[in-house]
Order: structure tokens, then sequence, then C-alpha cells
């Protein structure tokens, strides 16, 4: 299975390709995941690697993501990692972003702690950024309910600059008796220059 999603914002100076790949394999029990994103605005460059293996066998999932921003002015490095041992139960995920440029702070963590003995996955994630023209907040819950088998994931991103609104809503419904596995992802952006749209299906 292939997926690849592209973004493409025609500002005269910038450039954005999205290319993400699954490469599913039943005989190994082994997934792997990579998606690398690549923009150039002349000064800097942004790159994310996202990898995920799972090895039925030993029943450990890893998953590292790390962007690095190098603009001239200031470095963001986000690393998520997640951590599953049967033996224990435990899932422990942490994301920390921090840019500092002169003008304001950003500050991201994520936490997810999963419990199995009530069963509930529980993830809150705040994006604030104040630099005296616009606010961003960030908000991701997942709810995990074994009884029904239904995953749901919202995040949304609203951002008041003064000359438009990005929305971003993410989207994951597993049903088990139907085994389907439907992620969409929308982000529209208004700036006056263009308007950019990714959409990303993964169909199990």
């Amino acid at each position: 299975m292939l997926v690849t999603e592209e973004l493409v914002s025609a500002s005269g100076t910038s450039s954005v390709l999205v290319a993400a790949e699954l490469v599913s394999e039943r005989v190994t029990g082994c997934v792997l995941v990579m998606e690398v994103l690549v923009f150039e605005r002349g000064r800097g460059c942004v790159l994310m690697t996202e990898e995920m293996v799972s090895e039925r066998g030993t029943g450990c999932v890893l998953v590292t993501e790390v962007l690095v921003s190098e603009s001239g002015t200031g470095c963001v490095l986000v690393t998520d990692e997640l951590v599953s041992e049967s033996g224990t139960s435990c899932v422990f995920m942490t994301e920390e972003l921090f840019s500092d440029r002169g003008t304001g702070g950003v500050l991201m963590t994520e936490e997810l702690v999963s419990e199995k003995g009530t069963g509930c996955v529980f993830v809150t994630e705040e994006l604030v950024s104040e630099r005296g023209t616009g606010y961003v907040f960030v908000t991701k819950e997942l709810v995990s309910q074994s009884g029904t088998g239904c995953v749901l994931v919202t995040e949304e991103l609203v951002s008041e600059t003064g000359t438009g609104r990005v929305l971003i809503t993410e989207e994951l419904v597993s049903e088990r008796g139907t085994c389907c596995v439907l992620v969409t992802k929308e982000l529209v952006s208004q700036s006056g220059t263009g308007c950019m749209s990714v959409t990303e299906e993964l169909v199990s």
C-alpha cells in the first residue's frame, strides 16, 4: 500500500512537498511508515521523518519523529517516542516542541498514558504561540472504548492573524466488524496568496 500526499503552496518563493509511504508485510509482521516533509524558503529547510516498526514476536512498538528547522533565527526540534511493553502493559508518549525566535516562545507537551485496567486513552496537546499578531491553539483528544472498538481522534488548529484561518481535523474510525480504517486530514489556509488542501485516506 502506497500513500502519497503532496502540498504545493504557490507563493512564488516556497514549495511544500509531503510524501507518505506505508509498507505492510504480513509474512514478517513488520510495518514501516516513513514520511518526509521538505520545505525550502530560500534560507531554511524543514525535514520530518516518522518511522514505526512493529515486531509481533517481541511485542514492541517504537515511533520516532524528528523535525529540525533552521531558518537563521532559531531551531525547532520535535521528538515523539512511543514504547509499548506487553509485559508491563504501559504506553508512554512525550512530545516537546520549543521555538524561540526573539518574538515569542512556543512550547508543546503531549503525554499519553494507557492503563489496560481502565481501558481509557486520553491525549491532550496544547500549543500556544503569542507573537503579538495572533493566537494558536491545538487540542487533540483520543478516546478508546474497548467495549465498542471505536477510536476517535480530533485535532483542531485555529490561527487568527488578521489574514485567514487554519483548521485541521483528523478523524480515525476503526470498526472491528468491517475491519476498516479511515483517516481524513484537511488543511485549509487562506492568506490572500492561495488555498492549501490536504486529504489523506487509508482503507485497510
